[in-house]
């Protein structure tokens, strides 16, 4: 566990800039070797044959080939190994910002907001200064729409169980993980997820009618015009005979152009993608496994088939396909039917992996997915792992705060609340830390649930849904206002009740949108309604006089934040206290913009 992550980070980033820079001289010392040996080859050569020495010129021309391909390899190899260097500078900046909650410049995950889903919106789940930000660490579109899913549902028991292991695994493996990020962005695109979208579905889409017959004629077409190619170059056909062997090879080509196009169109793309998962397949099998659910996984690309050595054929007929606007490919392409060959190729893998295919994706999403928690993990040691307990709600906790404010800033509270019906009434001052906290349970309970640790120094829980109701807001186009909104909210709370399935609500400044009288008869009746059924949740209000139900409902809690007014300054210790609040702020706040209050 690292005592100083912010150390460990900065470390790393300067070790990676000292072995970026010397794989960087060796990339410019072969590229230079690589141009040189390209023009003494061609230039020794070129002369030789110039001089009729046709062997000595073969010898030559051959021998350099075969050297500047090794080198050519050779100085690829430098290449990736210097991106990858540059990727895991990146990475550690990036760990550092999120270290400063920094978050700008990640990915906010604006493409799975959804302002009706029942807490996502509320508890900052994604955009801007968002958990999504601070968790992801996903290169692959499926690995982001994993952990997306992850933080829209919550897991069951057994599931947090098995991703606690698997995350406590993977947090202690900081160097692979860092790779495991980094390999992925290699190939990184904008619109890596629509091209995603595209491929996949060319992956699963219906055989090709007719393939078979198409393969007889391109094997008949190829045997005949070797043989007339052949024949040509011992004269004894006319070089007409070529020609039209090549029309005829360009009409059965045409027979297929569609598929070969799709096919055309994956492969731009495809590669790109298959190499993605091709390396982080490959480095999941690189390592020793001991938790259950990373097993699982390597399980899955390991058997029945291998999915690196699968993939890697289909990345090779793709990427033989790239090469078809090359003017050579497309003369033997007339000759030998190459289109139809390598069609029916991809058919072929296509029709013995589909089935297999989305399980290797999922797999390797998953494990992207519970690297990124693990990642978060690596940075926050101080952070704890939460304990499941019972099957009756239970929420015991200690020095709990809010991962998405600064550690600096950050003010921890003990929290504790048990059994279905209990309701936690929270009144308080203008901005004495009401809503924050809420919205610090939810965000605790959330990430309890998806197996992450907590930004708490202990923490037990037993598993529930979340539901919130903070930022109801009005909506002109459906002519919808901020209260109707709210009722429409609590609405759908009451239906999720009906279902007598464990929810944990948070409700902020309840029914604030009408009249005070309506207000506390709505609030007090919502509450004792709600302690009757089976659910638990946290209420905030500034109507003092909600606190007396608990004279009458033993289920009900009264909690509060305070301030003081010290020589006319507002201060807040946004300490969580028992009992109604006694001490308000608004009458300060009017008249500080300058409301002269009668008295």
């Amino acid at each position: 566990m690292p005592d100083n992550p912010h150390q460990i980070f900065t470390e790393n980033k300067n070790r990676y800039q000292s072995e970026f820079e010397a794989f960087d001289r060796q990339y410019q010392f072969y590229s230079l070797i690589r141009i040189t040996l390209f023009l003494m080859t061609i230039g020794l050569a070129g002369y030789l044959l110039y001089s009729r020495e046709f062997i000595y010129g073969g010898i030559v021309g051959t021998i350099g080939l075969l050297i500047f391909g090794l080198v050519v390899n050779r100085h690829k190899k430098i290449a990736f190994d210097r991106k990858q260097r540059e990727l895991l500078i990146q990475i550690n900046q990036q760990e550092i910002k999120r270290l400063d909650l920094v978050l700008t410049d990640f990915d906010q995950g604006d493409d799975f907001i959804d302002d009706n889903h029942n807490y996502t919106s509320d508890l900052d789940v994604f955009g801007s200064n968002s958990l999504f930000q601070l968790l992801s660490r996903t290169a692959i579109p499926t690995g982001r729409k994993k952990l997306a899913t992850w933080l829209r549902a919550p897991a069951s028991s057994d599931e947090v169980l098995k991703r606690q292991k698997a995350i406590a695994e993977l947090k202690d493996k900081n160097n692979w993980r860092q790779n495991f990020y980094a390999f992925p962005r290699h190939q990184q695109d904008l619109k890596v997820e629509e091209k995603y979208k595209t491929f996949n579905d060319w992956i699963n889409e219906q055989p090709i009618e007719g393939l078979k017959k198409k393969f007889v004629s391109g094997v008949i077409l190829a045997t005949v015009n070797l043989s007339v190619v052949l024949l040509v170059m011992l004269s004894i056909l006319n070089y007409k005979f070529l020609i039209l062997s090549m029309i005829l090879g360009f009409g059965l080509i045409r027979s297929l152009q569609e598929s070969t196009q799709k096919a055309t169109d994956a492969s731009e793309t495809g590669v790109k993608l298959l190499s993605s998962y091709q390396l982080l397949m490959k480095w999941l099998a690189s390592e020793q496994w001991s938790s259950v659910m990373v097993q699982e996984q390597l399980s899955l690309i390991q058997t029945p088939k291998s999915a690196v050595h699968e993939i890697n054929k289909l990345k090779r007929l793709l990427d033989t396909l790239s090469s078809r606007g090359n003017g050579l490919y497309w003369i033997f392409n007339s000759l030998f039917a190459i289109d139809i060959h390598l069609v029916i190729r991809i058919e072929k893998w296509k029709q013995d992996n589909s089935s297999h295919f989305q399980s290797w994706i999922d797999a390797i999403s998953e494990v992207e997915a519970l690297a990124g928690i693990a990642g978060f993990a690596y940075a926050n040691p101080e952070y704890s792992v939460p304990e499941l307990v019972g099957k009756e709600f239970r929420l015991n906790s200690q020095n709990l705060a809010h991962p998405l404010i600064k550690s600096a800033k950050r003010v921890g509270n003990d929290f504790n609340i048990e059994g279905e019906g209990k309701i936690g009434v929270i009144t308080g001052s203008n901005m004495s830390g009401k809503s924050t906290f809420l919205r610090t349970v939810g965000i605790n309970l959330l990430l309890a649930q998806i197996g992450a640790p907590v930004c708490a120094s202990s923490f037990k829980f037993s598993p529930t849904q979340l539901f919130t109701s903070m930022r109801t807001s009005d909506n002109l186009e459906e002519s919808v206002s901020s209260f109707y909104a709210e009722l429409k909210r609590i609405e759908r709370l009451l239906q999720l009740v009906s279902n007598k399935e464990p929810i944990f609500f948070m409700l902020d400044e309840i029914l604030k949108g009408t009249n005070t009288q309506d207000r506390h008869l709505g609030a007090q009746s919502l509450i004792k309604q709600l302690g009757k059924e089976k659910c638990t949740g946290l209420i905030s209000t500034h109507d003092i006089s909600l606190g007396e139900i608990s004279n009458e409902a033993k289920n009900i809690v009264n909690l509060h934040f305070s301030s003081e007014i010290v020589d006319h300054e507002l201060l807040f210790d946004y300490s969580l206290k028992s009992g109604v609040c006694q001490s308000f702020n608004a009458s300060e706040l009017m008249s500080r913009i300058g409301i002269k209050l009668e008295k």
